[in-house]
């Protein structure tokens, strides 16, 4: 029993991969260059990228047809640091690999009261990970496997054998595209309304291989060596609508939006699965499916304009995770989610604008969720940056973004690790106004 519990635990690990910037589980708030130079835009009426964060606000923006164009870069570290088994030392495992091509897209057509847009970017995951020493589990679970296959032969040292990594390598990368088309109509001068629907294709990779010395560590001995490998491949799709209401009351601005739950049943396609005889691996054999669903999620805000020259918002945005928890077994453990945010501007001249904000994220994980890729760690984001008139109808958007993770431990067999992340930010954004 206590073999079989080692290994059920090590393997919740890869049953839910991901990678989060900002938001909540696998959510990204992070959707254009504005938004890393205010973090704050869910009451926002200035710029195209605004169908992401308060989609009805398009109506108060002037006539014309705009297009946006965003890209967004990471330099990150994320690192496990604990002791392997059979050590006391802890071994820090890293990834460096940055992200330099996020990209999101933006058009928009406003005539009187009418707005319609489209958009494509990528709401959730949106990166690649590569841990060139392996991972701080691979030997626990070689060290699973070993004792439970020692066992079932009827070995009286099963107990006592476990894997100690020679090399290893794991890289993996995760991304939702999404592609969203919707409308909206300003029923008043002081009220207006959208709807969106949206459109998910979402692809999830994972490749990995380790060399393993057997010990026995009974008779101090080395028992075997052995080679594993997993390259499997998880997608999944699915549609989403998104529901907004833009109250416009002279200097403060009002923005709300709702996102519905995006179902998403994932299907494996698997070259090499060597861990295939452990329970609950059936997720990586090649046609498994499993529900992963994009939580239903409110974001709102408020903006007021001091003088012409001086503007403030506060936002939040929260995380349905509970709902989801019944039929995702990820998000089992998972409390809901929620962000705190706020933005200062300030027009300097006629051409430059500058901002900055913060960004307070709670993701509703806690110990028992940690793992080597499901650590979502709550986190304090500042951003700042300007947007600059290149001419009347090009704006030039710059964002630079530091986020500031609060390090974690696990729980049980993670009750030793060390989770932790590093992410710098910086983002381009083009707002061109055709005519």
């Amino acid at each position: 029993m206590k073999n079989i519990k080692k290994i059920t635990l090590v393997i919740i690990f890869l049953l839910s991969f991901s990678f989060i910037f900002a938001g909540s589980i696998d959510y990204l708030s992070n959707q254009s260059a504005a938004y890393i130079r205010t973090l704050s835009r869910n009451a926002s009426t200035d710029n195209a990228d605004i169908i992401s964060y308060n989609p009805a606000g398009v109506t108060k923006m002037s006539d014309g047809f705009y297009i946006n164009f965003n890209n967004q870069s990471f330099i990150k570290e994320y690192s496990v640091t604990g002791p392997v088994p059979g050590d006391t030392v802890s071994t820090k495992f890293k990834t460096t690999i940055p992200s330099l091509v996020i990209p999101t897209f933006y058009a928009l057509y406003k005539k009187d009261n009418l707005g319609i847009f489209a958009s494509f970017t990528i709401p959730a995951g949106g990166g690649n990970l590569d841990y060139k020493d392996g991972l701080y589990v691979m030997p626990y679970l070689e060290t699973g496997l070993q004792q439970a296959m020692h066992a079932a032969q009827g070995d009286p040292y099963a107990e006592y054998m476990f894997a100690k990594l020679i090399k290893g390598r794991f890289e993996g990368s995760s991304i939702y595209y999404g592609y969203s088309a919707g409308a909206a109509y300003a029923i008043n001068e002081n009220i207006s309304i959208s709807l969106t629907g949206r459109y998910i294709s979402s692809q999830k990779t994972y490749k990995g291989s380790g060399n393993f010395l057997i010990l026995n560590g009974a008779l101090g001995s080395v028992a075997d060596t052995t080679f594993q490998q997993l390259d499997a491949e998880k997608t999944a799709s699915g549609l989403g609508a998104i529901i907004g209401i833009n109250l416009n009351y002279g200097k403060t601005n009002i923005g709300f939006r709702y996102e519905t739950i995006t179902k998403l049943e994932f299907e494996t396609k698997t070259k090499i699965n060597d861990w295939s005889l452990l329970p609950k691996m059936v997720s990586y054999l090649d046609g498994a499916k499993e529900r992963k669903d994009l939580p239903a999620m409110i974001g709102t805000g408020i903006s007021y304009e001091w003088t012409e020259s001086f503007k403030t918002s506060i936002g939040l945005q929260y995380f349905f995770i509970k709902q989801t928890s019944n039929k995702n077994i990820a998000y089992k453990e998972y409390d809901n989610g929620y962000e705190l945010q706020t933005s200062f501007e300030y027009q300097i001249n006629q051409k430059l604008l500058i901002s900055m904000g913060y960004n307070y994220v709670v993701v509703g994980g806690n110990k028992k969720t940690y793992n080597d890729f499901e650590y979502q760690l709550d986190s304090h984001f500042i951003g700042g940056g300007c947007k600059y008139g290149i001419t009347d109808l090009i704006d030039l958007n710059i964002g630079l973004g530091k986020v500031f993770y609060l390090e974690e431990k696990g729980d049980d067999i993670y009750k030793n690790a060390e989770y932790n992340k590093d992410i710098v930010i910086l983002s381009l954004g083009l707002n061109y106004k055709i005519f």
